[in-house]
């Protein structure tokens, strides 16, 4: 029980440090992918411009979208699901993905003449990645808890 109170003080830390990594390492990624898969080349202020307008974006899905419902679902999955762990970072991934789809709707209200198809995808694809953030950071908390302890 006193784990639990533990990893429970530490879980908005955990969920911030989460969404602004899963912000960041996002467009990093998609540029490494762009350069060394389809051999382009990137000039250094476009490269730069992309990159802050991505994390911007990315900031504000994840803050103002998913973190909130990623808090939401994880309390009531928590609370109403009485299973073993692996199952409920199951339901909390799968979860995680209707997540994705929501703020990639909201997402495609704002963007003018495209498909709703792309974004929410691009939804699903940030809050997959942050989920596997979160649950890569609780597990090193547990770790580290139980050595300690």
């Amino acid at each position: 029980m006193h784990q639990r109170t533990q990893l429970s003080f530490h879980s908005p830390f955990v969920k911030f440090i989460s969404a602004f990594v899963a912000a960041i390492s996002l467009p990093v990624i998609s540029e490494i992918l762009k350069i060394v898969l389809y051999n382009k080349r990137v000039v250094t202020s476009n490269l730069g411009y992309e990159f802050t307008i991505t994390i911007i974006i990315n900031l504000t899905l994840l803050f103002l979208i998913i973190l909130p419902l990623s808090v939401w679902v994880e309390g009531l999955v928590g609370s109403q699901i009485k299973r073993k762990q692996t199952q409920r970072s199951f339901i909390n991934a799968i979860f995680h993905i209707f997540i994705g789809i929501i703020s990639g709707v909201i997402y495609s209200l704002f963007i003018p003449n495209t498909t709703p198809v792309g974004p929410i995808l691009y939804g699903i694809k940030l809050a997959v990645i942050y989920f596997i953030y979160q649950s890569i950071f609780i597990w090193i908390i547990k770790k580290r808890a139980k050595r300690v302890s």
